[in-house]
């Protein structure tokens, strides 16, 4: 049986450091703020992107050039290896199509080869849980096949929140109109959205801006999954440059779950392309956490986004 490498995106917020260890693949994504393109080798600082930003500046995300995710496969192709992509949510993911021709043209190349392609439904660190465990269930002899079993059983049991606070950035990007800025700023609410089974983003409800947002969260994700503070959980806070909120969240988090860890990440640029400054998000990976594919014997519970506000992020534009 041939070995196989996991790849991934950079939407996906793995640590450099971590990437390097498990020798893990990445598809860049780039991005263009006030004329100057950063991404695999231009690189900008997490606060200096979101003061850009705040100033006013509106960065413009970028697909990654087809030629190029052909030469990061091929490295590991190369070498003899088949490869596990695991990417963002296809509505997330401007540079679908790049990736699927990249795929296609090395598969004709690579005829012998497997190139295996999923749809995670998830995004940022919800992605990163997801990498985190397919590589450990590596490390513990599990195929690629069962890997992929793995993943399309449970990816429905990734839960993303995201708690929204740069109303008017919402406002430039489309978002939001003016008219709900000027409301939800008189009521002093902020939107909140979530992913859903399909890897989609809704807006399901607004929550006033004050201390007890972030436990209303917790709880919409207890009413998602069924967890079971019991277990051990593994939660990510990701925040758009706020880590004193993160932070806090984070102790709602371990009092609540205190047999859980978290892990804090500022978001990055492409992920505050779309949500902007202020944005608090809690990703978990919720009925299957164990990181070998073992499974809570508690019952999953659904929520009815039926006539929800759906965000196509992917086509920069919101429907109702």
């Amino acid at each position: 049986m041939r070995n196989y490498a996991i790849t991934t995106d950079s939407n996906s917020d793995l640590s450099r450091e971590y990437i390097d260890k498990n020798h893990i693949g990445v598809i860049p994504y780039f991005y263009e703020i006030d004329h100057v393109v950063y991404g695999e080798r231009v690189s900008l600082k997490p606060s200096d992107f979101y003061k850009k930003i705040q100033a006013g500046s509106i960065p413009k995300i970028m697909d990654c050039e087809v030629e190029r995710i052909k030469d990061i496969f091929r490295s590991y192709l190369e070498e003899g290896l088949d490869i596990l992509h695991i990417g963002t949510a296809r509505c997330f993911n401007p540079g679908y199509e790049n990736l699927h021709q990249a795929i296609e043209e090395l598969r004709k190349e690579y005829s012998h080869a497997r190139i295996i392609e999923l749809d995670s439904r998830t995004i940022s660190m919800g992605l990163g849980l997801m990498i985190m465990s397919a590589v450990a269930m590596k490390k513990n002899g599990r195929t690629l096949d069962e890997i992929m079993g793995w993943i399309e059983k449970t990816k429905t049991g990734f839960w993303a929140v995201f708690f929204l606070a740069d109303l008017p950035y919402l406002s430039k990007i489309g978002l939001m109109t003016q008219k709900e800025v000027l409301l939800h700023r008189v009521m002093r609410k902020n939107p909140v959205i979530v992913m859903n089974e399909n890897g989609f983003c809704h807006k399901i409800k607004d929550i006033r801006n004050n201390k007890k947002a972030f436990i209303k969260m917790i709880k919409m994700m207890e009413q998602r999954l069924g967890t079971v503070k019991e277990n051990a959980l593994q939660f990510c806070i990701l925040h758009g440059d706020v880590p004193e909120q993160a932070k806090a969240v984070s102790a709602h988090l371990i009092r609540r779950y205190p047999h859980s860890s978290v892990l804090i990440q500022t978001a990055n640029p492409d992920m505050g392309a779309k949500f902007g400054k202020g944005t608090i998000g809690i990703c978990l990976m919720g009925e299957y956490h164990d990181n070998i594919g073992g499974q809570h014997d508690h019952k999953k519970q659904t929520v009815d986004f039926t006539g929800r506000k759906q965000i196509r992020f992917g086509k920069w534009n919101s429907t109702k």
